[in-house]
């Protein structure tokens, strides 16, 4: 990649310099753009075809545009062999050096005297001075005997292939189970909701049904008040047999007498009984439902990752 770069960007101009994203700097030349990149996970740098490009101008954007905008590369090199770390020179006497390492990584503009003049993002350092104005020196290198320096590797030197293989092949199979079991889990969430929004409105229905039940009361109360209600009289305050508190009956619109109140309010109340013997029903049924639902989402969340393997289809 570095020769690539030498071979490509040295003499070249950058006519234009963006933040293609948030972390991200764009160096527009003449015939080919660099990319750099310094996400986490996916820190690298590229080449890519020219092309209108369009993004946020930041502070250490405009540094780089007043020191190396219309400036040629001189250079493009290492400046240790092995290292991630990419350093561009220019004819104005600066120098952009590129840290693609981890989380890290870093652009650092220098002067002609090795002196930071800026940085991509704020950062500091336990082992090297990265403030502006300090005198830019290499990070330290890497430790011998970590998997960059041949020592213990996820991936071993023999046979490296088949472990990389293997090592994706079993990240594809663990994201699949991820996203089996999350869909098994989000569809018995949704049979759940949709049962306990069924379950609040038959239990409001319920209770409707229980105050139409009252019918029956009231229709006793009128056929005891017939024979002392008053003719041509719509409403009339009547004192039970039984001792029970005075109460003022009123005819419903629709009705003339007593009698015909009291029809009314028994069929209302044998209409409401019926009602009520059907939503009770029901009601258990839903509540049933909502207790299976819940134990089966339970059990869902316990099994072992393996449980969610996607079945084989039988070949016969």
């Amino acid at each position: 990649m570095a020769d690539e770069c030498a071979r490509l960007l040295t003499g070249q101009r950058f006519s234009r310099l963006v933040e293609a994203s948030e972390r991200c700097l764009l160096f527009c030349g003449g015939f080919v753009d660099f990319a750099v990149d310094f996400s986490p996970g996916f820190v690298h740098a590229c080449l890519c075809a020219s092309r209108k490009a369009r993004g946020e101008v930041g502070a250490f954007t405009m540094l780089l545009r007043k020191h190396i905008g219309g400036a040629r590369v001189t250079s493009c090199a290492l400046p240790r062999p092995g290292d991630r770390i990419l350093q561009l020179a220019f004819s104005s006497g600066v120098m952009l050096s590129l840290e693609l390492s981890g989380r890290h990584a870093n652009a650092f503009l220098l002067d002609d005297g090795s002196a930071i003049l800026g940085s991509f993002f704020p950062t500091h350092s336990l082992t090297r001075p990265l403030s502006t104005g300090a005198i830019y020196t290499l990070p330290p290198p890497a430790v011998a005997g970590t998997a960059a320096h041949g020592g213990t590797s996820r991936f071993p030197a023999k046979e490296t292939g088949a472990a990389v293989d293997a090592f994706f092949t079993a990240a594809q199979i663990a994201a699949a189970r991820d996203r089996a079991r999350a869909a098994a889990i989000a569809a018995r969430t949704r049979e759940i909701e949709k049962a306990r929004k069924v379950l609040e409105h038959l239990r409001t229905d319920a209770l409707r049904m229980e105050r139409r039940t009252e019918g029956r009361r009231l229709g006793d109360l009128f056929l005891a008040a017939l024979p002392t209600w008053p003719a041509g009289a719509t409403s009339y305050t009547f004192t039970p047999y039984d001792g029970a508190p005075t109460e003022t009956l009123t005819l419903p619109i629709r009705c003339k007498t007593p009698a015909a109140a009291a029809q009314i309010h028994f069929a209302e109340y044998k209409k409401a009984r019926r009602s009520r013997a059907v939503i009770e029903e029901r009601v258990a049924h839903f509540e049933a439902l909502l207790a299976r639902l819940e134990a089966e989402r339970t059990a869902l969340e316990q099994r072992p990752p393996e449980f969610f393997d996607a079945p084989v289809a039988d070949a016969g």
